[in-house]
């Protein structure tokens, strides 16, 4: 606290959750049960088969990319830009498939979507807790748009789904060092003594979020005397023979 670290972000103290505030695209959608249901916080508080969820119409099962099969998929966007921190999605009716979750890049929009998160579909499991948690990668950058992919091939069937929420901050909760991995510290004017820092490492190795455990950095700031410095108010001053001049001198120490 004698000292800021430099090159590094504030961490935020309070995360934020945000439920869809619209849906920019889909794979398919029943009738009765549109994308747009996404919308808005969880309304759905019991299994089953229900117009208040997307509800898809289990004919899309044609595989689209060769060394990963995802055959649903919908693209929402959330009304505040937050660094992620988890994800929760609320399944109500049938499999839960989803597989993967994915991003834009904002580095380079060309390269398409960058994934945050890749699981395996799970069987249907009326038991189970309706709203998952869904461990995405923290991202150096905010962002309010996610592609939710999902994998129907092995059930064969349709599925529901009544919303989905982010959880994240409005300042990142890690430091994000740029390349080459190096940070500074300063510190306060007038401050010695003793001070710390505490810093983690983070990655997503195989799309899955990895943080180290938190180390703590100590250092002992020593007292560097410097000299007192004076200094005139003007460059020159001018009197009168046989007269006083009052001089207010400055200085600090």
């Amino acid at each position: 606290h004698g000292g800021r670290v430099v090159s590094s972000l504030v961490p935020a103290m309070n995360s934020t959750a945000v439920w869809v505030s619209d849906v920019l695209a889909w794979s398919t959608q029943y009738p009765s049960q549109p994308a747009s249901n996404l919308v808005g916080p969880q309304d759905l508080f019991v299994y089953g088969d229900d117009i208040h969820s997307w509800g898809t119409t289990g004919v899309n099962f044609t595989c689209i990319e060769s060394q990963f099969c995802y055959t649903e998929f919908v693209t929402v966007q959330f009304p505040h830009k937050l660094y992620p921190a988890d994800l929760v999605i609320v399944e109500t009716n049938g499999p839960r498939s989803l597989v993967r979750v994915r991003t834009p890049n904002p580095y380079d929009p060309e390269q398409g979507w960058l994934t945050l998160w890749m699981g395996t579909p799970l069987s249907a499991d009326p038991n189970a807790p309706l709203a998952r948690s869904i461990p995405i990668c923290s991202t150096p950058f905010s962002l309010d748009i996610l592609r939710l992919e999902f994998d129907c091939s092995e059930s064969k069937t349709y599925f529901g789904v009544n919303a989905v929420q982010l959880v994240g901050t409005f300042d990142p909760h890690q430091a994000y060092i740029a390349p080459p991995y190096a940070l500074s510290y300063e510190p306060y004017p007038l401050h010695d003594g003793a001070d710390s820092f505490v810093f983690a490492l983070s990655s997503c190795p195989n799309q899955f979020l990895r943080i180290s455990s938190q180390l703590t950095f100590s250092l002992d700031i020593i007292h560097v005397g410097h000299p007192p410095v004076a200094t005139l108010p003007f460059a020159t001053i001018v009197a009168q023979q046989s007269s006083s001049v009052r001089v207010v001198l400055n200085g600090s120490s």
